[in-house]
């Protein structure tokens, strides 16, 4: 039982209840009751779910969990977060999230949500492997009070400390996206990379000195404000 009372300048007095609820080992779901004097009654469902330990569930390596809310003075929101192992070096996460509204989540969350910027939906591959990691993104923005720059997708792969000799060490990130900045039409392709190149010195028994050079290049295909 989660049980939250109080008064906030944007709702007024508030009471938020919720009721969890084991639906089977791998599933909880609650629901949610969030009266309050200024912004009416709110009701949603939230669940949570688990099958990392479960080889025999066809959703086995998955792991979750959703919030869904809505009020009588039309505002709400909805978000879904998933993560599915699909193999021992490669994972996948989704996230969405739907606002009604801009200030919706800060208004009702304010404690939990007080410093987040926009809502964001995405898929997201990892690979990591041998001293390297791969990635591909895609997301879209599906909020008209939103403008920013989206990645529509994004590739990176990041090389971690590659020794290529006594001391001597490398690492390389690169990223490749194509984006899109609704407010001003502007589309463009990105390209960066960081390299490093470090040697680790050994000066004394307990004491080492790592002297690094970097460089780091970023180019756009249209000059983006």
């Amino acid at each position: 039982l989660e049980l939250e009372t109080g008064q906030q300048s944007e709702l007024g007095y508030y009471l938020n209840i919720a009721q969890w609820y084991t639906v089977t080992p791998n599933v909880d779901l609650a629901y949610r009751l969030y009266p309050s004097a200024n912004e009416g009654l709110g009701f949603g469902m939230d669940g949570e779910y688990d099958f990392r330990q479960n080889p025999a569930s066809r959703l086995f390596g998955s792991k979750g969990e959703f919030e869904t809310l809505y009020t009588t003075k039309d505002r709400g929101y909805t978000q879904w977060y998933h993560r599915q192992e699909l193999s021992q070096d490669l994972t996948l996460l989704t996230q969405w999230e739907q606002w009604y509204d801009r200030d919706f989540v800060k208004d009702f969350y304010n404690d939990e949500y007080e410093d987040r910027s926009g809502p964001r939906t995405f898929t997201n591959l990892t690979y990591l492997k041998d001293g390297y990691i791969a990635t591909g993104t895609a997301s879209k923005s599906t909020h008209d009070f939103v403008s920013e720059t989206e990645k529509l997708p994004e590739a990176t792969f990041h090389l971690l400390e590659r020794q290529l000799g006594e001391g001597l060490y490398l690492s390389l990130d690169s990223v490749a996206g194509y984006y899109n900045h609704s407010a001003t039409d502007v589309q463009a392709q990105r390209y960066s990379q960081v390299a490093r190149l470090s040697y680790d010195f050994n000066v004394m028994r307990g004491m080492n000195i790592l002297p690094f050079v970097e460089g780091s290049t970023t180019h756009y295909s249209e000059t983006l404000t």
